[in-house]
């Protein structure tokens, strides 16, 4: 039943393995297959922290997410760039609904000037905390999943301290007892100290706007999704260092805000999440899909290069700087150079455990969400020369879909092969004359997956083929080469459910084009 589907993966590793929200930054262990101890681990943690039960949490609860009259649309067109949406896809509606009331809540604050009040917890302690948002069909458990995806998938609003999420809850039994009913708890996001003033949070989000604005104009210089994944790489391990003292618990995060993009972009110093979170909302700013994965003591990116996923970490190549040692590598690849570390996470259950996993072993909620990184690094996806690459624009198109298959052709049959994921420039298209396809054909075989048919009568040794999200502005493109037959392919690793427009054409060895075909739409 999908509308469960987060918390039912969680619901035995909550209570057995305390591996989702608290978890006490763990120390490296000695590692019997890895000689790099001085790569960091141990700083990432979430804890679920329940509101104390007063009049003034009873009136938060009641104001479930009021938004205030803010900023213009323009301006808030401008952060929802910085947004992803490979996890997002893959929720239910019900999911989706709380998603977006999570989202909104977070808006209300970014783009307005409301002042943020102290509100205690049932330990005792005190923090900001913002007003709340509930949803009903899906349960606490599956919420805080929900709201942790939701945290690295929206990297922008800095201002919440995301090593904390606040509940509160109604009903008197243990809430693991409660499988269904969701209508007695909320959740609010806690804010740190230094942005809970509204005119103040105001200038930081310009502060922030200004920092970000330059490294995009930075990536510019840049054609591809490659060279500009290098250089927001290289720009911060080069620039942003690695807060050992956070990581050791030696400084507060209230101060330290290693857990938010800010660290990173203020502070110039942070830990795991901030890197990735940092990492994260650059990538978005261009496009680039790619996803945080979080596992008991880490944090890193996966990304999506010319169609296939990698695992990028930011981090330990900024521990090693000046590296691209965990640059788009492989999973089997990144646990050859991984480090065993041990662990003692408490959940806010009152359950516990402790052991030692490997760095890179994801949280079981992502076992359905994140991206298998299965295919090994090559020098297709080697950090580019940045100086070689300035303004050239010759590394070739961008964020192709994933090509699969094994037949081989014959002449005046179809046949399925793979697309070239590379754009090649045009003398490499040779034909007597541009020729428009006799035929082209496209439908989805499973979700993000489409198979496209391409039928010829003449000589022709390849077609563009475009594609795009209806809606958008970019046109993707890949070469298929078809020497002469007419040739079945498949573009994979497609934003499930989106509907994409494709159409192709022929080039000469000058560049004159044939006609395009008619669009073919079709949902992925």
């Amino acid at each position: 039943m999908r509308k469960r589907l987060l918390a039912l993966l969680l619901s035995s590793a909550l209570l057995f393995t305390g591996a989702a929200y608290i978890s006490v930054p763990a120390e490296a262990s000695e590692s019997s297959t890895s000689s790099d101890d001085e790569l960091q681990t141990g700083d990432f943690h979430i804890e679920a922290k329940k509101l104390a039960d007063t009049s003034d949490n009873s009136s938060l609860k009641s104001k479930k997410s009021r938004v205030w009259a803010s900023s213009s649309s323009a301006e808030s067109s401008y952060w929802n760039r910085f947004s992803g949406h490979v996890y997002y896809d893959q929720l239910s509606s019900e999911e989706k609904q709380f998603y977006d009331r999570l989202k909104s809540l977070a808006d209300s604050y970014l783009n307005s000037t409301a002042s943020i009040t102290s509100t205690r917890f049932q330990d005792g302690s005190s923090s900001y905390v913002t007003e709340s948002v509930t949803q009903s069909g899906i349960g606490l458990n599956e919420a805080l999943n929900i709201a942790t995806i939701f945290l690295y998938e929206n990297p922008q609003y800095y201002f919440i301290d995301s090593s904390t999420l606040p509940y509160t809850e109604g009903y008197s039994l243990p809430w693991w007892y409660d499988s269904d009913d969701s209508s007695d708890w909320t959740m609010s996001f806690k804010i740190y100290p230094a942005y809970a003033n509204g005119q103040t949070r105001k200038s930081d989000t310009d502060q922030l706007k200004s920092i970000v604005d330059s490294y995009i104009s930075g990536a510019q210089a840049y054609s591809t999704d490659l060279a500009k994944e290098t250089y927001f790489h290289d720009q911060l391990a080069s620039t942003v260092s690695y807060n050992t003292a956070s990581a050791a618990n030696q400084q507060s995060e209230d101060i330290a805000e290693s857990q938010s993009a800010s660290s990173a972009f203020f502070k110039k110093s942070t830990v795991c999440a901030g890197f990735t979170k940092a990492f994260s909302l650059l990538l978005n700013s261009q496009g680039i899909e790619n996803v945080g994965v979080t596992s008991n003591s880490h944090a890193w990116n996966e990304v999506r290069i010319n169609g296939t996923w990698y695992i990028c970490d930011l981090t330990w190549d900024q521990n090693e700087w000046p590296t691209h040692k965990y640059f788009n590598i492989s999973e089997s690849e990144m646990r050859s150079k991984d480090q065993n570390v041990s662990y003692d996470a408490v959940g806010w259950w009152s359950f516990g455990s402790s052991g030692s996993e490997w760095a890179h072993t994801p949280l079981s909620y992502y076992s359905t969400l994140r991206p298998t990184c299965y295919t090994a690094h090559s020098s297709a996806v080697d950090a580019v020369d940045l100086k070689a690459s300035a303004q050239q624009g010759s590394e070739g198109s961008t964020d192709t879909g994933n090509s699969s298959s094994d037949n081989t052709g014959t002449s005046g049959k179809s046949s399925e092969t793979n697309a070239t994921n590379i754009t090649p420039e045009p003398q490499e298209m040779e034909t007597v004359k541009p020729v428009k396809p006799y035929s082209f054909t496209v439908k989805r075989v499973k979700r993000g997956t489409l198979k496209l048919t391409i039928k010829t009568r003449k000589k022709v040794s390849g077609y563009y083929v475009l594609y795009r999200v209806k809606g958008s502005d970019a046109w993707n493109s890949i070469l298929v080469k078809v020497n002469g037959k007419s040739k079945t392919f498949r573009i994979s690793g497609l934003s499930k459910g989106r509907t994409y427009q494709l159409k192709a054409y022929s080039v000469d060895s000058k560049g004159t084009q044939s006609n395009a075909t008619k669009v073919r739409t079709v949902k992925a």
